[in-house]
């Protein structure tokens, strides 16, 4: 009966230590994947960070483009009334000289 007792303790030991060696692999592998978990958190906040600051740029941009763009329309307004003043006063001209020669042709006639 002793012996079987030994035996049973023997086994028990044994199955003890092969269940500590379990759990120290398991705790490692917690430890492991614990880190990794940290690490493509922070990869994550990261990403979230950089795509905010990309949205706030683009916004800018964007902001910016439209500035530009009523900015070109106004200055392209100015040009055209610009155009049609020289117009007009090239017209008005052209009809002064058009009357100065008249005037002096009826003069020399």
């Amino acid at each position: 009966f002793a012996s079987s007792l030994e035996e049973i303790v023997s086994q028990m030991q044994r199955k003890d230590i092969l269940h500590s060696k379990e759990v120290s692999e398991l705790e490692e592998s917690t430890a492991m994947l614990r880190d990794e978990l940290s690490r493509l958190l922070s990869e994550v906040e990261e990403s979230e960070r950089a795509n905010d600051e990309l949205v706030e740029r683009i916004s800018g941009m964007e902001a910016t483009a439209r500035e530009s763009d009523a900015a070109i329309s106004a200055e392209r307004k100015a040009w055209e009334r610009s155009m049609a003043g020289i117009k007009a006063a090239m017209s008005h001209e052209k009809l002064s000289w058009q009357k100065l020669k008249e005037e002096m042709k009826a003069t020399y006639q």
